[in-house]
């Protein structure tokens, strides 16, 4: 929102910016005396030649370029922090100008870092005028008159718009790209961070361009409009974000880039058109009149980078040629802006998940369903408390373990891994194949140890033969090895930390608990059943799939979601064996990050009631209502499971 903080007089000033503190501004007269109110401190311009006819300072404050009786001036400005008591005060410096012998200049834009840059037009010219020295250097941008310009912070690019076109050229005054404009431009302006410039006409609306460098060079076009009412007299960049404000006739107008939404709107004198400028920390918004009366008024835009778009939706942010789902949230600059979409996090829980349970679950249930229906007594009261013991293994153990022992065991064994996910269950079919080939007599007569022995053998076997032949055979079908054949040939990209780790790591962590409840609800199947069957002429095997397994749904089905749930909200395991990296692609072999992992890695960076942290508290609530959508959805499928097979609870 924005609210009037009160008008401040000052008539009879060229130039008027917003001070570092609040609720300051210093003010140029036309006899070079720079006022800073309201410590009323004055500073004359060195080497001024009065009148000031015409001055222009950058969006920072840095540099302040001047039209006096000899020329064009240039002035380094610097701001000393000093105490009086306990009161903080700034002392403005003013250092040697740089001086042009170009007279009547009309000044579009100044920036630069080490040396000024100016763009201005003289004589139906357009110049930039750089600093060396004492002295600027004239180069010819344009031989034609430009309508408003834009200087970058570092001084390597200018923005230039001239009549129905835009262009852009390095510090050497090469050109780089053009882009035709509809309009005649009224006010110009580059965003924080210098990556787009906002360009706004007389027909009201304001273009964000981007300017992308290709194999064949530079591409100028717009990405972003922000249509309003009546012509665009100014903008002005906020110094923290990527919103800006508009200036129309009796309007003023915050919108902000990313979102494309507008943060606030507050009615202005139709008078209030000479300029427009946020305060160095963005809390105030100055608008001043020709007459030179400037109106403050105090800018909160709350938290614009968090809208159900920017969070859900796909989102095109500044240098990307198309909209994508984002989390970036924090840079190596004062300009990045944070990129807070949540569905990377999301998928990447489910996908964590969904490889966990493609490990836990079948191996969790068919352990189940031996130990109930076909171990022996005391096989059984061995097994089932060592695999509860499992779940006392701390997390972070499995992680550590996860991280630096199995995934570099598997990037240089992935041949022999994905050959064995497939040997296994082969072996494991074709032995209860051959057993139930045998004539029934015999299965009687044999004991069950000797087929668990014949079993675990041709399975022994087999993972022998698979660790001997895999070599070979990748060498075989993927010469220069299957890591060579997935990148080159696919185009997919090997992770050292992925979700494959992270699968058979969380995997172990899930597998007890579907293991404890799924043979809980199979042993909890009324014995009768099973003699039934039996009577009736069924094998064991055909007894437990046929009427043990249904009626043991409903617990089942509550084993698989509550593993599922534990899976979802693991944080150790997959913060440290997933490679957080936050990306879409539901490949096995790349990272992930999820909604835990995030929480936990950057909640501590996240600073109080900023936009982050508040992020973080959604994803949080966003993960406990999964888990009990969860829980709610298991309960309601066990009990549609128990009418439907006639269990009672």
């Amino acid at each position: 929102r924005l609210q009037a903080a009160g008008p401040v007089a000052a008539e009879g000033s060229v130039l008027t910016f917003p001070g570092e503190l609040p609720d300051s501004y210093w003010s140029l007269s036309r006899e070079g005396v720079i006022r800073i109110l309201p410590q009323d401190d004055a500073v004359t311009l060195p080497q001024v030649v009065p009148p000031v006819t015409v001055a222009l300072t950058d969006r920072w404050g840095r540099w302040l370029a001047v039209g006096d009786g000899e020329g064009l001036k240039v002035y380094r400005l610097s701001l000393r922090p000093t105490f009086v008591g306990q009161e903080r005060k700034l002392k403005l410096r003013v250092g040697s100008p740089q001086v042009s012998q170009a007279r009547d200049v009309r000044l579009l834009s100044v920036g630069g870092d080490g040396a000024p840059a100016v763009v201005g037009v003289q004589g139906g010219t357009t110049f930039l005028w750089q600093g060396t020295g004492e002295a600027l250097e004239a180069k010819t941008l344009a031989p034609r008159e430009g309508q408003a310009a834009a200087v970058s912070e570092a001084g390597d690019r200018v923005w230039l718009a001239t009549d129905r076109e835009l262009s852009v050229w390095d510090g050497n005054g090469t050109l780089l790209a053009t882009a035709p404009l509809p309009a005649a431009v009224t006010a110009m302006s580059l965003l924080l961070g210098d990556s787009t410039c906002l360009v706004g006409d007389g027909q009201g609306t304001v273009r964000a361009f981007g300017l992308y460098q290709e194999a064949s060079g530079f591409l100028l076009e717009p990405f972003a409009f922000f249509p309003g009412p009546g012509p665009v007299l100014g903008l002005a960049p906020s110094p923290r974000t990527k919103a800006f404000a508009v200036l129309r006739p009796g309007l003023i107008q915050v919108d902000y880039l990313t979102s494309g939404k507008v943060l606030a709107q507050r009615a202005v004198p139709e008078a209030a058109r000479a300029g427009l400028a946020f305060s160095p920390r963005g809390e105030r918004l100055f608008v001043a009149e020709t007459s030179g009366r400037i109106h403050v008024l105090t800018a909160d835009l709350g938290h614009p980078e968090a809208t159900l778009g920017t969070l859900f939706g796909k989102v095109r942010y500044e240098g990307y040629r198309h909209a994508s789902w984002t989390w970036q949230s924090t840079g190596g600059s004062n300009a990045f802006e944070p990129k807070l979409s949540l569905v990377p996090l999301i998928f990447g829980s489910f996908k964590g998940a969904f490889y966990a349970m493609l490990f836990s679950a079948p191996l969790g249930f068919l352990a189940a369903l031996y130990t109930s229906q076909f171990a022996p007594l005391r096989l059984r009261q061995w097994v089932k408390p060592m695999v509860e013991l499992l779940a006392g293994v701390p997390s972070v153990v499995v992680g550590f373990v996860a991280a630096l022992v199995l995934a570099p065991w598997l990037s240089r064994h992935l041949a022999s891994v994905m050959l064995a996910l497939l040997v296994i269950p082969v072996t494991l079919l074709t032995a209860g194949w051959l057993c139930e080939l045998r004539p029934r007599p015999w299965q009687l007569r044999v004991q069950q140890r000797w087929e668990r022995l014949f079993t675990l053998g041709l399975l022994a076997v087999a993972l022998v033969l698979v660790w001997f032949l895999a070599p070979a055979v990748e060498q075989l079908l993927f010469p220069g090895g299957l890591l060579e054949f997935l990148h080159s040939k696919l185009g997919v990209s090997y992770d050292q930390r992925n979700a494959l780790v992270t699968g058979f790591a969380l995997g172990f962590a899930v597998l007890p608990v579907i293991f404890t409840l799924a043979e809980d609800a199979l042993s909890n199947v009324p014995e009768s059943l099973v003699n039934a069957a039996l009577s009736l002429g069924a094998s064991r095997a055909r007894a437990a799939w046929t009427v043990v397994v249904p009626a043991a749904a409903p617990g089942l089905v509550a084993a698989l979601l509550l593993g599922f749930g534990r899976a979802v909200g693991e944080t150790m395991i997959v913060l440290m064996a997933s490679g957080n990296a936050p990306v879409l692609s539901f490949s096995p072999f790349s990272g992930m990050r999820t909604m835990a992992a995030c929480i936990a890695v950057e909640l501590p960076e996240a600073a109080y009631g900023e936009t982050l942290y508040r992020v973080l508290l959604l994803v949080a609530l966003l993960l406990f209502a999964f888990t009990l959508a969860t829980n709610l959805l298991g309960q309601r499928v066990a009990r549609s499971l128990r009418r439907r097979f006639g269990v009672t609870p």
